[in-house]
C-alpha cells in the first residue's frame, strides 16, 4: 500500500541529486516497551531506507532514525489515533 508514495520519494531523489533526507520511523504505545518500540521504529525506517539505495539512491544522502514512542501524534488510547502513530515520515535536510 505504501508502494506509491515511495515511488514518489524515489523519482523525487533521482530528480534532485543533492536532495538528503531523513526518515523517522515512529511507532505507537505499545505493552512491549521502550526498547520494542525504538527497535521497531529503526527496522521500520530502515526499510525504506534499504528500498531506496536498492533502487539507486547514494546511502550517503539518507539518515534513517527510529523514534520510537517518542513523538506521538495523539497520546490518548484510541486505536484510530495510535494507529496513526505508526508512520514514517521524511525530513529534508
Amino acid at each position: 500500500q505504501s508502494t506509491p508514495s515511495l515511488q514518489v520519494l524515489l523519482n523525487a531523489m533521482k530528480g534532485n541529486p543533492q536532495l538528503k533526507i531523513e526518515i523517522q520511523g515512529h511507532t505507537s504505545r505499545t505493552n512491549e516497551g521502550e526498547v520494542f518500540n525504538k527497535e521497531l521504529s529503526s527496522k521500520r525506517a530502515a526499510a525504506i531506507k534499504d528500498y531506496l539505495i536498492t533502487n539507486g539512491i547514494d546511502a550517503s544522502r539518507i539518515i534513517s532514525v527510529g523514534y520510537g514512542y517518542t513523538k506521538p501524534l495523539f497520546t490518548d488510547d484510541l486505536e484510530e489515533h495510535q494507529a496513526k502513530n505508526r508512520r514514517v515520515e521524511i525530513k529534508i535536510l
